[in-house]
């Protein structure tokens, strides 16, 4: 046999100039097979041609003879699925012996468009470049060719799915089943130019795989019906991700731009047209879907005294000029002022004229009195800042001042520039700084937000000035200080006086030691008793300060002496008397009972006048009123003797008066004129 042209070269410009005893005969038959529908050929098993129908006889007259062995292979290419598959059984029946009329008939009246079969053979090696699913619908005989690859895609081996259509039906998933099938069943009935259906597919594992499911009608029957169907399955399981995603994303724009008052508007330049999202109409005050939206309805809305900025604004963003955003005013339906931000982007055409411009709208209103209102804070900060009695800085992060008020130069001497050009570092006394720059550092970091301190400055003239500290850091919204604002008062004649104090202290400690005076200081409602070692000594008593109960104190008291001391402290407390005075008998750690002069004053209380705090002192006067006791004993002895005394002379007297009067009876004269 000769050289054969390969079959898929077969055209029209291959024969030109061959007749048929010339041309090749492999070339001819396979040019007559392509392009003819009515011809049939058949192959026995041993490469011999087998059958051949009248109309190929005829065309091939004598050269039967030569058929190339790969005729198979050549139909295999050239013929649908079907028509191949209808082929293949009339030779295998024909081969065997059997009628093979019904398969030649089936096969014979088909009618397929041979452009049809020049754009399958193109859409097979396309949809295989491409990775699709493919599937080859037989109406005729039910069968349904499923690819390799349609399988594969949804994890099934090749024996996993049957031929046909159920197959494809029970991998629908349920909530797109009826919809799918709908679109089939309306192309194949005419309803529809073609069909395509996006739908879930269960794979083997129980996933669900979103598909993209085309077919196209490629053969007809000769009473026209469908006979085949052919179509792609693609796998859109990534885009459906996507266009979840991407609703989603539109879901949260529209609830944020919702929550966030934004409306968009979209204006066609060249058909005058302007469009309003549900926002816009609810921004300016419209019920959505009432009325039309236009130009003049928005202008009508701007507020009177805007109108000239807004048409100019809009008129160079048109240009792609100008700013790219805009505040003005609108008067709502209600009557109300609103402030409007409006920002906008122009799409232009190649002549450079606007042909769309798309933009946003939203309501700061509420950011413009936030404005205000800082503005008025600022303002308010400002005056306290400058005509605040105590001194303030602004301090940076390095220590230097940026800003002072009056208070503060006062303080230190200085004007508000010389002062401005130092930090505090410089005017600091060593001794303090460490710790002042221990706490900056610390607050510079983050570590704390404000602190306080007590701490000298020098003063211009070279004095040292005390002052109280507090710095607080400014932050921005991260967190990160931006610099300090920091309060000074001067406290150097409080520090001056608690000098005073503590040398007044010392002394009244040491004169109270050289008295041998107790000291105690009562917080009434606590029940707290702060005594000095020398009452404890006074006392024998190992009693410390601390919180101690009302009862254990009266414990003490002797009970001869409670009355007269609770009677003595209400008269106090109710203004009876000046102070609380009272002696008191109070019992030692060794059980005896020593004598205390009590005064004492209440020095706090309440707004409802109660005490809260008392302190006095007491005085171990024990040995004292021993003496009292032996004086008003002794003077009691002196006078028994006294009156026994007197008494006698008392008797004597009588008994003188008595002998006078007797001597008088007995006419003499008295004798006793002492008593005459």
């Amino acid at each position: 046999m000769s050289e054969n042209v390969p079959f898929e070269d077969i055209n029209q410009g291959n024969l030109i100039g061959f007749s048929m005893e010339k041309s090749d005969p492999s070339m001819l038959l396979g040019y007559l097979l392509k392009t003819r529908q009515d011809v049939i050929a058949a192959l026995s098993h041993n490469q011999q041609l087998h059958y051949l129908n009248p109309a190929l006889e005829q065309a091939l007259t004598n050269l039967y003879q030569s058929l190339p062995a790969d005729i198979d292979e050549f139909v295999s290419k050239i013929l649908p699925s079907e028509r191949q598959q209808s082929w293949n059984e009339a030779i295998q029946n024909f081969l065997q012996g059997k009628d093979a009329s019904e398969y030649f008939k089936i096969f014979s009246k088909r009618t397929v468009d041979p452009d049809l079969l020049k754009m399958e053979e193109r859409w097979h090696f396309a949809v295989e470049g491409i990775n699709d699913g493919l599937w080859d619908w037989n109406m005729i005989t039910g069968e349904v060719f499923y690819s390799k690859r349609w399988k594969e895609m949804l994890g099934y081996d090749e024996s996993d799915i049957e031929a046909n259509y159920h197959s494809w039906e029970t991998l629908l998933h349920p909530d797109d089943a009826a919809n799918a099938k709908d679109k089939l069943n309306q192309y194949i009935d005419g309803e529809t130019e073609s069909y395509s259906a996006e739908y879930r597919f269960r794979c083997k594992d129980g996933s669900w795989l979103w598909i993209l499911d085309r077919g196209k009608i490629i053969e007809y029957t000769s009473e026209g019906k469908v006979a085949r169907i052919i179509g792609t399955h693609k796998d859109i399981s990534d885009r459906k991700a996507k266009e979840l995603t991407i609703r989603k994303l539109n879901e949260r724009l529209t609830l944020a731009n919702k929550a966030a008052q934004i409306g968009i508007w979209d204006w066609d330049p060249v058909k005058k047209n302007l469009e309003w999202d549900e926002n816009m109409h609810l921004l300016y005050g419209l019920e959505y879907g009432k009325q039309e939206i236009t130009a003049d309805t928005w202008v009508e809305l701007v507020h009177p005294d805007d109108r000239h900025k807004v048409f100019t604004f809009f008129g160079l963003l048109a240009h792609g000029d100008g700013g790219r955003e805009i505040m003005f005013r609108v008067r709502k339906p209600d009557g109300s002022i609103r402030h409007f931000k409006s920002s906008g982007e122009t799409e232009i055409d190649t002549e450079g004229k606007p042909i769309r411009m798309i933009g946003v709208n939203y309501d700061i209103t509420e950011v413009i009195r936030q404005e205000e209102v800082i503005r008025q804070n600022e303002n308010i900060f400002q005056a306290a800042f400058d005509h605040s009695a105590i001194g303030m800085s602004l301090t940076s992060l390095e220590g230097k001042y940026f800003k002072v008020n009056k208070a503060l130069c006062k303080i230190l001497g200085y004007d508000e520039q010389e002062l401005i050009s130092k930090s505090f570092r410089e005017i600091s006394v060593p001794e303090d700084l460490e710790l002042n720059l221990t706490y900056f550092e610390q607050a510079k970091k983050g570590e704390c937000d404000t602190y306080e301190m007590e701490k000298r400055y020098y003063h211009k003239s070279g004095g040292i000035i005390w002052v109280y500290l507090n710095v607080a850091a400014v932050k921005d919204p991260d967190g990160t200080p931006l610099f300090f604002i920091s309060q000074v008062q001067d406290i150097t004649l409080r520090k001056t006086a608690e000098a005073n104090l503590r040398v007044s202290e010392e002394r009244l400690r040491m004169a109270v030691e050289a008295a041998n005076l107790g000291l105690f200081d009562i917080s009434i409602k606590e029940q707290i008793f702060e005594i000095n070692n020398t009452y404890s000594d006074q006392l024998k008593s190992d009693i410390t300060s601390g919180k101690n109960s009302a009862e254990f104190w009266q414990a003490l008291i002797h009970p001869d002496d409670l009355e007269k001391v609770y009677q003595t402290y209400y008269q106090y407390i109710n203004g009876e008397k000046n102070i609380f005075n009272c002696e008191l008998r109070l019992k030692s750690s060794n059980d005896e009972w020593k004598w205390f002069h009590t005064l004492g004053r209440i020095t706090t209380r309440d707004n409802s006048g109660n005490p809260l705090r008392m302190v006095g002192t007491m005085m171990d006067i024990t040995e004292r009123k021993i003496n009292e006791i032996k004086i008003k004993e002794h003077l009691h002895e002196l006078q028994r003797w006294h009156e026994a005394t007197l008494g006698r002379e008392n008797r004597i007297m009588d008994l003188k008066r008595e002998v006078n009067i007797l001597l008088q009876e007995a006419g003499k004269t008295p004798r006793y004129f002492s008593v005459l």
